[in-house]
């Protein structure tokens, strides 16, 4: 139930619209001018001290108002008798109390309270007065001018606070809906790293388990074998290392995934080499120092550089070369291999398409050139602050 000690101008919500529309402060602008009006005429005609007096009754009622709108309320009434009261028509305290009474409805309701506190005070003043002729119609015209102030104050009040309870259900719907999508994507995090662990974490463990007892049975084997064999365990460790990471990454919030490493220009060599224990022959020139490049920006090349030379061993023939330098505001990352003449196993595209969402993310741009003979990726990134260091 409302405050009766709230104020009575319209209040201004954060988005600088009045909740009340404009309507209120037009009434006070209208009861404003009439007022002014009606002590214009007063002085010009000489009235009586009771008159004066009375629209002085009426303006205490209306400051009260602001403050205490239904005590304000019943003191704006009495302006009327006591205007009637000193030989004056009480036409216009009559009409501010009408508008009084509209106002005080249209922003805290209870019409019939509103009424009831100013139907005694304004009948006896229309009555004394006698300007609407006999009693009975000066009666039923203060009823039905009272009655239809505190209807339409009632009537818009429930309009507006339908309009709002229309406009809160909109917010909380959309608040919901994406508070469901929220946890549909954690959802499926989740059930992306149940799957990760349960069938990429097992066989990757069988695989490593494996390669133990192949190389503990192996008696006077070549060490080139060896080699290739703890080579092999290493990089089972690696993909288990990383799948652990992931699994982490997905099952928690972004603010605690942030807190783990990550690779960075500093783990390039790192990775290079593992290419050449491999096998591949790999040409790499790092031009760019480390703190020039933003943490993101040299997750961002790792990743590329680690895809583009996975999709190389896989799909190309040769060698490989990898350049990675500033030029100008830009780093330009390029990785060359050549093409074989017949592809050892069909290509997806979906490494390409993880590459390019990548650059787009970190603000950059990415191009591929592939010929019967040659397969170049480039792609350009924003150095920090757009300089090199």
């Amino acid at each position: 139930m409302p405050s009766s000690r709230q104020p009575l101008l319209p209040r201004v919500t954060r988005n600088g619209i009045s909740r009340l529309d404009v309507l209120p402060a037009v009434v006070a602008g209208v009861i404003g001018l009439s007022l002014a009006v009606e002590l214009i005429r007063m002085m010009a005609h000489s009235a009586e001290i009771g008159a004066i007096g009375g629209l002085a009754v009426t303006l205490a009622g209306l400051l009260i108002a602001t403050k205490r709108p239904f005590v304000g309320l019943a003191v704006n009434s009495f302006g009327c008798l006591v205007v009637a009261l000193g030989s004056w028509g009480p036409l216009v305290e009559w009409s501010i109390t009408v508008f009084l009474v509209f106002i005080v409805t249209l922003r805290f309701g209870r019409p019939i309270r509103a009424a009831a506190l100013v139907v005694a005070p304004t009948l006896a003043g229309t009555i004394i007065a006698g300007d609407l002729g006999d009693p009975v119609t000066s009666v039923f015209a203060t009823l039905v001018s009272l009655a239809a102030g505190s209807a339409i104050g009632a009537g818009l009040r429930a309009q507006r606070l339908y309009r709002d309870s229309l406009e809160r259900r909109a917010e909380d719907a959309l608040a919901t809906r994406e508070l469901e999508a929220t946890r549909r994507v954690a959802e499926e995090r989740l059930r992306i790293a149940r799957d990760l662990h349960d069938v990429v974490g097992h066989e990757v463990a069988v695989v490593s388990m494996n390669l133990g007892v192949v190389e503990m049975a192996l008696v006077d084997t070549p060490s080139d074998v060896t080699e290739a064999l703890d080579r092999a365990r290493t990089g089972v460790r690696n993909v288990l290392a990383e799948t652990q990471r992931m699994l982490v990454l997905l099952r928690s919030d972004d603010e605690q995934g942030g807190a783990d490493p990550v690779p960075d220009l500093a783990s390039l060599p790192t990775l290079f080499d593992s290419y050449r224990h491999i096998g591949m022959d790999l040409h790499a020139e790092l031009e760019v120092p480390a703190d020039s490049v933003d943490a993101a920006t040299q997750l961002t090349v790792y990743r590329i550089l680690q895809e583009a030379l996975t999709n190389a061993q896989k799909h190309g023939r040769g060698a490989v070369s990898v350049t990675c330098a500033a030029e100008g505001v830009r780093l330009v990352v390029q990785v060359r291999n050549g093409q074989r003449l017949e592809p050892s196993e069909p290509s997806t595209g979906l490494g390409l398409v993880g590459m390019r969402e990548r650059v787009a993310a970190g603000a950059g741009t990415m191009t591929v050139n592939s010929t019967d003979t040659e397969f170049v990726l480039t792609a350009h990134l924003p150095l920090k602050n757009g300089r090199v260091a």
